[in-house]
Parts: structure tokens; sequence; C-alpha cells
């Protein structure tokens, strides 16, 4: 009964894969992320999958990057409502524990399922890691930047502050008393 599940959730993504892009080399382009480029250590795949380590503005440019080569598959916007969301997310998985030469080997509907479902979990997670890294950038290079340079200013400030108070105090000393003498203050 599992096998026959298996299958129907491979043929569904495979053909919803096949409907979304009329173009007929996108099972094509998917295998082709399974291989190892000239003078690379890594499949195609495998170098999508590596989130970005640095937070600089050079791995933010990169990690977009990322994002849109991912993106270009348009696999994201697959309409796959009828298969729940934890299978998918199951197959994903699967995907990124597997070595390629082993997803290369697997029959077509599976293999193409596996890897449509593989690019929808990476998109949205090179999307998640793009938007934290921006989210640190901005709180560590410019927010950081603007509260140093403001409390700087303050603290510039400060002797200026004091000058001015230790006048005012002086003023107040000899100005006269506004409020008449009750029996609640003294004269």
């Amino acid at each position: 009964m599992r096998k026959v599940a298996e299958k129907r959730l491979h043929a569904t993504v495979a053909g919803a894969a096949r409907r979304a892009d009329p173009d007929p080399a996108l099972p094509g382009d998917l295998v082709a992320t399974l291989k190892t480029p000239e003078g690379s250590r890594f499949s195609e795949l495998e170098r999508l999958r590596r989130p970005p380590t640095r937070t600089t503005g050079t791995a933010f440019a990169r990690a977009l990057e990322r994002v849109d080569e991912i993106g270009a598959y348009r696999l994201g916007r697959l309409r796959l409502s009828q298969i729940p969301p934890n299978r998918m997310a199951a197959l994903a998985r699967y995907v990124l524990g597997s070595k390629a030469p082993l997803l290369e080997r697997a029959a077509e509907p599976k293999r193409t399922a596996m890897l449509t479902a593989v690019m929808r979990h990476l998109e949205a997670k090179a999307i998640d890691e793009a938007l934290d890294l921006f989210q640190v950038l901005m709180a560590t290079r410019l927010l950081n930047t603007a509260k140093r340079k403001s409390e700087k200013e303050r603290l510039s400030t400060l002797p200026q502050l004091e000058k001015a108070s230790r006048a005012s105090g002086r003023w107040s000393s000899l100005a006269p008393r506004a409020t008449p003498c009750t029996s609640w203050t003294p004269c």
C-alpha cells in the first residue's frame, strides 16, 4: 500500500512540474543539477544547497544570486495543494540526505518528483537565508554605525550641557522667589 502511495505521489509531483513548465527540458535541467562541473568537487545541486556563511555585503550578493538561480526553475509556483506539505517536506529531506549518483539512478517520475521537491524547498530556504542575512547586515553594519555616531554626538554635547546647567543653577539662586510665603513653605 505504501509503495502505491509513493508512486502516486511521485507521478502527481512530476506531472505538476511538467504542466507548470511547458518546456520539455525541465526534467533534463533538473537532472543536470546532479552533474559535477569540470574543475569542481561538488555537483550543482550541492552548490545550491550551501547557504552563505559570512555576514558581508558580497555574501549577501551571492545569497541573492543563489535565490535567482534556484528561482529560475520556477518550481516555487507549482500548485500542489492536493499533496500534504509534510509529504513534500519528507521528500525534500530524503533528497537533501542523498548523494547525487543515487538520485541520478532513480526512475524517471521519482527522480523528477524528488528534484522538484528539493528545489521548492531550497527556494524557500534560500529566500529565508537571504532575508536573515539582510537583517543581520542591517543590524550590525548600518544600525550599529548610526547608533555609535549618535552616541558620540550626545557625549560631545555633555560638556556644553554641564556648563549650561551650572549657569542655570547660579541664575536660579539669584532670582527672587516666585512663590508666596505660606505656612507650608518657608520664606
